[in-house]
């Protein structure tokens, strides 16, 4: 053997030691890049390594390389001569360091035939008739051939007979074999021996006969012989021929998970030259592949399906039987119609979808724009997806799988973990002279960045073809004011904003304003009996007909439908006012037979009321009592007084809380207010010339629950 290796500029020399596993070595030394190691015993294995040399002193050895000298010469041949086939079957002894044996027949006009084989044994086929041929073995390894082996030749047996034929229905067990008579024989033999060394055997005294119990997927070699000597003189040159290919068998169907396909693949047949699949689903689609290898691939193929999978074999104009049916299950479809649900409170998205065809279990996903993601499996058709942040956004999608494959993702649906609307939306009412004016406030949204909007509707004079519709801008305090049109119905919303998006609206908050004043008052009748009538003002529980004085008003009468008989007043001092659950509107007064609804009085009733106005005005005497969280306050009439501001507040450092208030009557009623709270309430009393000093502050505590 030779041994190379690279150039070493500080070597000197080189050294190279072959070594047998028992010790025994070998060696070679050299200035150069190469030496060589002759003598070598046959099929020896050795392990070589080479040192490099300067001035006495070696290096370490190189890593070892493992070889193999040639294999020793294959010895104890022996032949044995299948007349049928008129193939010969060789065995030998095994040869040390031998990997495998190739066997070579030549003829002595030059034809030859060969065998190679890693066990102890190979068949050299289609011989010719009647020839001699020398054989030798030869044994080779992974580096080496050896040198032939001895020689020894086999004289095949002569063909005398000609002319055989041979012929078989597709999916018949009969070979029919014909040939021509021969004047020196009246008696011949058929056989076929098939390539699994069974034989079939028939004579007859004419040109053919019929080879019962021919097995399908075979190939057979045929001769006929004038005896039951296959090797004699009087035999056919062998015929080849094979039957029709058998149904596939040991099929496998295996997926292909990213192309939603398969590959099916089954047993070779020795004598089928292509391979026709079929696979139809359940659902009607039906796709077909050819080939001529023992396997094919279908992709594409309907997603959530059962496909029935057969297989035919073909050769000639034969084709198998259909294969047994394989099922095979293809990828899943991926879910259809999700829907995305995020609860603002708990950071939760619930995901729910329609099964998809062919799915055992789903995956779900939220992923934020930078990557973050959540997961959610299930095996049902929902799913909830805990811990999003709120103001953050969120790309939803989900696969379905069923153990092997997984399907497609759904589309991204994008949602925001947006902010919940505020828990607490509470309104205050202030009556101005035309007007209400809503004061809203609520509580502030755990989240981050967050602005808020209200939005005030209604039916304005109750009529739904008077629409309200008003707006704030969003902003970052939690309080707006709106003035609200008399006698209009009015539902109150309010909405939380963030980079995530915009919340569902909060729980409406419904009321009513003070009811307009009275229209059209009238004044029938004289000062000892007359009838006051108005007409009605929408949204109203009430109304009050008051008598006017210089000590202020006092009523005199307090219908519910819109007319009051009165006696000992004039149409001058006479005034009425419509009232609900917000409060009493302004009033309206009689004046030359037409309502007035302005706080504007004629020039001599001004004159007289002015020199009965006292310079001051008392302060008013106030009670309250709780109710919950209601308060019940009342206060003195003052002399005077037109209206009165009643003011609540909390009594804290912050006084969080102020509720102001007019009215028109000596009760009020303060509603949704905190609990176990400690508030103050004072009260003054004012008319349009003069407003008294506020009452001495009256401090109550709401009750702990409802």
């Amino acid at each position: 053997m030779t041994v190379t290796w690279p150039a070493n500029p500080d070597a000197e020399s080189f050294h190279v030691r072959a070594e047998t596993s028992g010790g025994a070595f070998l060696s070679c030394d050299s200035t150069s890049t190469s030496c060589s190691i002759s003598g070598l015993p046959c099929g020896q294995s050795y392990s070589v390594t080479v040192t490099s040399v300067r001035g006495g002193c070696e290096s370490q050895p190189s890593t070892a390389v493992n070889v193999t000298s040639a294999p020793c010469v294959p010895q104890g041949e022996t032949a044995n001569l299948d007349c049928v086939t008129n193939s010969v079957w060789v065995t030998w002894l095994q040869a040390k360091g031998a990997e495998s044996y190739s066997v070579l027949a030549v003829e002595r006009g030059g034809t030859n035939s060969s065998c190679s084989a890693a066990d102890l044994h190979c068949n050299v086929p289609d011989l010719l008739c009647g020839a001699t041929y020398t054989f030798r073995i030869t044994a080779v390894n992974s580096f080496c051939r050896s040198a032939p082996g001895n020689a020894f030749q086999i004289q095949t047996a002569p063909c005398a007979l000609t002319s055989i034929t041979a012929h078989t229905d597709c999916y018949s067990s009969q070979i029919t074999v014909s040939w021509q008579l021969n004047e020196v024989s009246s008696f011949y033999v058929a056989t076929a021996e098939g390539h699994d060394q069974s034989v079939l055997i028939c004579n007859s005294t004419g040109t053919s006969c019929d080879l019962s119990g021919a097995k399908c997927g075979m190939q057979y070699t045929i001769i006929i012989s004038a005896s039951s000597d296959k090797c004699s003189s009087l035999r056919s040159p062998p015929l080849k021929m094979h039957t029709a290919p058998c149904a596939p068998q040991n099929i496998t169907v295996n997926p292909v998970c990213d192309s939603n396909g398969m590959t099916a693949a089954w047993s070779p047949s020795l004598v089928a030259e292509s391979y026709s699949l079929t696979a139809s689903s359940r659902d009607g689609d039906v796709r077909t592949c050819r080939s001529t290898a023992n396997n094919c691939t279908l992709l594409h193929l309907h997603c959530g399906q059962i496909y029935d999978v057969s297989i035919t074999a073909s050769a000639g104009n034969c084709t198998s039987l259909d294969s047994q049916q394989v099922t095979f299950y293809t990828v899943p479809c991926e879910p259809q119609n999700m829907i995305v649900e995020v609860q603002c409170d708990t950071g939760t998205a619930t995901l729910s979808w329609v099964e998809g065809q062919g799915s055992l279990q789903y995956f779900t996903t939220a992923q934020t724009m930078d990557g973050h993601t959540l997961h959610c499996d299930t095996t049902s058709t929902s799913c909830s997806i805990h811990g999003l942040t709120c103001g953050t956004l969120y790309n939803f999608s989900a696969l379905a799988s069923d153990g092997t494959c997984n399907s497609s993702l759904t589309v991204p649906i994008q949602r925001g973990a947006v902010p919940c609307p505020p828990s607490t939306v509470r309104v205050r009412t202030h009556l101005m002279v035309d007007a209400t004016l809503i004061r809203v406030y609520w509580n502030f949204v755990d989240c981050p960045d967050v602005t808020y909007l209200v939005q005030v509707t209604g039916d304005i004079q109750d009529n739904p073809e008077s629409l309200m519709d008003m707006s704030s801008y969003w902003a970052d305090i939690n309080y707006f004011e709106f003035p609200v049109p008399c006698s209009t119905s009015y539902s109150v919303t309010v909405f939380a904003q963030n980079s995530a998006g915009i919340s569902r609206p909060s729980k409406a908050v419904t009321g009513v304003t003070v009811p307009c004043p009275p229209m059209n008052i009238t004044f029938t009748g004289d000062s000892s009996s007359a009838t006051v009538a108005w007409r009605s003002s929408a949204l109203t529980t009430g109304y009050r007909v008051y008598q006017l004085s210089s000590d202020g008003r006092v009523p005199v009468c307090l219908p519910s439908n819109l007319s009051c008989e009165v006696s000992g007043l004039q149409a001058s001092n006479v005034a009425v006012t419509a009232w609900n659950s917000a409060g009493e509107s302004f009033a309206s007064r009689v004046a030359t037979g037409q309502t007035l609804n302005r706080r504007k009085r004629n020039l001599e009733y001004a004159r007289i009321l002015a020199s009965l106005t006292p310079v001051e005005l008392a302060v008013p005497e106030v009670k309250v009592a709780v109710t919950g969280q209601s308060l019940q306050v009342e206060w003195s009439r003052v002399t005077g007084a037109e209206s009165y501001t009643l003011i609540v507040y909390e009594d804290s450092e912050e006084q969080l809380t102020e509720v102001v208030s007019v009215y028109r009557t000596e009760i009020a009623t303060v509603t949704e207010l905190e609990h176990a709270t400690l508030y103050c309430i004072i009260v003054s009393a004012k008319n349009d010339n003069i407003q008294s000093a506020y009452s001495q502050p009256v401090c109550v505590i709401t009750d702990a629950s409802e």
